[in-house]
């Protein structure tokens, strides 16, 4: 059964990750991110790589879509309609009106065990069966040294070539994914070890972000000193509103997107 998806989703379509408004989306995000999170988990990095490298396996073996992101239009809670997104690890059309999408996941045998992706997949294909796709097939692919038992066995293994079962799982061999990654970005030698996940590690592009933005603070204007009375006004009024909290500096992490 699929999770419902809210009433108001609307104009559900594909698109590619070079799409203008999927990149200023991103962006967005970035900008949120700056000066709050700092250092990233190695665990990210590192599935990255290996999400680049098992796409590329795929696309030896399926013909995969250039547009994995899912753009549909809903109602913000300014109350008017916006664009949001999912991204698919990869997509295939399979048929007209039918799709096979996949979510790759670099993760412990425990989370494998218990479904690890599962629930991303269902999110992605109610979106795409609200847009009018007949058939959605899900596959979800694990990067592991060795098969395990998914969901107690409900969710079964697959070639990925096979496309009549409507769920399944694909366990790519590791060797063949570290020769893929070798036309790309090797793999550490030691990548499929839980070890390799640990840690955390600076991320260039966030330092880049800080500089754009501490260049932009720079070459803003200073505030008038009407502005800032008014904001001075306005703070006062939302503290002796009724029911109203003190103001507190957030210092919790936001939730990844």
């Amino acid at each position: 059964m699929q999770p419902p998806i809210p009433p108001s989703v609307r104009d559900v379509r594909l698109v590619a990750p070079d799409d203008p408004g999927f990149r200023d989306f991103l962006a967005a995000i970035r900008q949120r991110r700056v000066g709050r999170w700092g250092r990233r988990a190695a665990g990210e990095a590192l599935g990255g790589l290996a999400e680049a490298a098992i796409r590329a396996w795929l696309a030896e073996r399926l013909t995969l879509s250039p547009e994995r992101i899912i753009q549909w239009q809903q109602r913000l809670a300014n109350g008017r309609f916006g664009p949001l997104y999912r991204e698919l690890d990869a997509v295939s059309i399979t048929a007209p009106g039918e799709l096979c999408i996949f979510e790759i996941k670099l993760t412990t045998e425990q989370a494998m065990a218990a479904g690890a992706g599962l629930k991303q997949l269902g999110l992605a294909a109610a979106l795409l069966e609200h847009g009018g796709w007949s058939r959605i097939v899900k596959r979800v692919v694990y990067a592991a040294e060795r098969v395990v038992e998914v969901c107690a066995g409900e969710v079964p293994t697959v070639e990925c070539t096979e496309l009549d079962t409507p769920l399944g799982v694909i366990w790519p061999p590791a060797a063949e994914v570290e020769a893929m990654a070798l036309a790309h970005q090797p793999l550490p030698a030691n990548w499929l070890d839980p070890e390799s996940r640990i840690g955390e590690y600076d991320d260039p592009k966030d330092r880049e972000w800080r500089a754009v933005m501490d260049a932009a603070a720079a070459a803003a204007p200073p505030p008038s000193a009407m502005a800032e009375a008014m904001q001075r006004a306005m703070n006062a009024a939302h503290q002796s509103a009724p029911g109203a909290e003190p103001d507190k500096k957030e210092n919790r992490r936001p939730e990844r997107e």
